[in-house]
């Protein structure tokens, strides 16, 4: 009989070698691991970033249209508000324009109704109505202008019993001169102030003219006259001269009426009116003034 071989294993090597093999794929498996974590980390932070950009691109369109949403409602308003001017401007050409045909057809009856009542050249009564003279100044005021408008209908009546309307007229007008003074102050041609009350007439020269300048100077022709009425009615008038000389007359005029108003003690009222332009085709106010203190002469 054969006699059997003992099998003696040796079991501790190999489960060295088992743990060696567990722990290396243990450690691999780690390293993967970590790699793809680490991997992830960088994706998540690059998507985060582009996110993030895209956000801020998002941000700045959203202002920027919101601005251009701002620029375009102003622009709009301002358009707006342009638009209105325009049609505000449209509005006040047309009742200019209105204004001036109606002036117009004023100044032409006034023409024919004094052409017809007075005898005068209806030429130069145009020319001494229309808005400017030769060299193109403006010659009455708006004021004047709507005074001459006024006195249409009462002309035109006049016309219509001229004697006895011109008659009553010199009457109303002497009744008014038993109550008030009128002065009429003329800048004539020759740059000389004319000043005529009555019979009273005195005259003074506008160099280098200042409105306190002719406020003394019209203080000190009131101070040649007799006593003055109540009421005192200052008309001003001027020819073709420097606007500078019409300016210090008219500036000056305010400081002339306060100098005297406190002369009088407030007893007397002083009142001015602005005539305006009164070419050469008219006697001056100091002949007119003449003429209806005397009438018989």
């Amino acid at each position: 009989m054969k006699s059997r071989r003992k099998l003696n294993l040796q079991l501790t090597p190999l489960l060295d070698l088992l743990l060696i093999v567990f722990f290396a794929q243990y450690i691999e498996l780690q390293t993967l691991t970590a790699k793809r974590e680490q991997e992830v980390a960088v994706g998540q932070n690059k998507y985060q970033l582009e996110v993030a950009d895209l956000q801020q691109k998002v941000n700045q369109s959203q202002e920027e249209i919101a601005g251009q949403k701002i620029l375009l409602q102003m622009q709009l308003t301002e358009l707006n508000q342009k638009s209105g001017k325009i049609k505000e401007s449209e509005n006040k050409l047309e009742t200019t324009a209105s204004k001036l045909n109606q002036l117009s057809d004023d100044r032409r009856i006034l023409v024919q109704v004094l052409s017809r009542m007075f005898q005068i050249n209806a030429e130069k009564l145009e020319k001494f109505l229309s808005n400017t003279d030769d060299a193109g100044a403006p010659q009455l005021s708006p004021e004047t202008n709507r005074t001459l408008a006024s006195l249409i209908p009462r002309l035109m009546k006049m016309s219509e019993t001229a004697e006895e309307g011109l008659i009553r007229h010199v009457l109303e007008y002497d009744e008014l001169r038993k109550h008030c003074d009128v002065w009429n102050i003329f800048v004539n041609d020759d740059s000389v102030i004319e000043f005529a009350a009555g019979e009273f007439k005195d005259a003074f020269n506008s160099v280098a003219l200042t409105p306190e300048d002719f406020a003394t100077k019209l203080f000190n022709t009131y101070k040649k006259l007799p006593e003055t009425k109540g009421t005192v009615v200052i008309l001003i008038s001027y020819g073709d001269n420097p606007a500078s000389i019409r300016q210090a007359v008219i500036k000056g005029m305010p400081l002339a009426v306060e100098k005297m108003r406190q002369d009088t003690s407030n007893r007397t009222r002083f009142e001015f009116a602005i005539i305006g332009f009164r070419p050469r085709i008219f006697k001056s106010p100091l002949e007119n003034a003449a003429e209806l203190e005397n009438p018989a002469k």
